[in-house]
């Protein structure tokens, strides 16, 4: 499920679906969650700039293994936290042939990518404008009309809001930052979702709490509380009317005390 996701470039998700496969109870390294791990540490690149601590449900041995026996993987996500291109380059480099053996240098190559993209998003936090070769310089990109395509890009996917001046090769991020209208047409949006799901929420819990089949587990699970199995009732203190509420009662019918 977690492949499925990130070859469809859903890449939040397929980061919270391999990370389900770490709170399965495990007391011994296996293939499967090495080749997970693997393919975990790539995602958290790509998704969220640096690998993500496992969950604190994860095994403390699990983690040092995991961690001894994915050694390419380290060095790369090392790299990334220098936040140098030139630095992640070498190490796909360095690593390549393992990576492909994994069937994982397509991720990785999407990973190095996804730099690009940060860099450029750091940058808008510290300059108001900028010309296009200068973000080409900054975030290791060939020329100004890289950087040119890559802000396009993003642009397009809303990752960023800018204005380019083609005449004179800038850039400006002031535009990036969204009006009052905007804010608060994308905030009633969220709202109307968060919402809608709050609705569905209170139906399902509404439709189990007034359900017959739940209330009759219910029922024998607190009488079996207090008085063990059902055999073992009358020796308990059961009355014969408490026995048989249960005890006769078809399936399907409440039960109450």
């Amino acid at each position: 499920g977690g492949m499925v996701l990130a070859a469809v470039k859903r890449f939040d998700r397929a980061f919270d679906t391999l990370q389900l496969a770490f709170t399965m109870p495990c007391h011994a390294l296996h293939e499967i969650i090495v080749e997970v791990y693997k393919k975990y540490v790539l995602v958290s690149l790509i998704a969220h700039g640096e690998v993500v601590p496992l969950p604190k449900y994860t095994s403390a041995m699990l983690q040092r293994m995991l961690k001894g026996c994915t050694g390419p993987y380290n060095d790369v996500a090392n790299a990334f936290a220098s936040h140098k291109v030139e630095d992640v380059r070498l190490a796909l480099a360095k690593h390549q042939q393992a990576l492909m053996a994994d069937g994982n240098y397509g991720l990785a190559s999407q990973a190095a990518a996804s730099m690009y993209g940060r860099s450029i998003l750091r940058l808008t936090q510290t300059f108001v404008t900028l010309s296009l070769d200068g973000i080409a310089q900054e975030v290791g990109l060939e020329d100004g009309d890289a950087a040119k395509r890559r802000i396009l890009d993003m642009m397009s996917r809303g990752e960023i809001s800018a204005s380019i001046d083609q005449e004179k090769g800038m850039v400006s991020f002031e535009a990036a930052r969204m009006g009052a209208a905007e804010v608060v047409s994308r905030l009633t949006t969220q709202m109307r979702v968060c919402n809608d799901l709050n609705e569905r929420m209170r139906q399902v819990d509404e439709a189990v709490s007034t359900s017959s089949v739940y209330l009759d587990k219910v029922a024998i699970q607190e009488r079996q509380s207090r008085w063990g199995e059902p055999a073992d009732w009358a020796a308990t203190g059961a009355t014969t009317d408490e026995m048989s509420d249960v005890a006769e009662k078809p399936p399907g019918s409440a039960a109450f005390t």
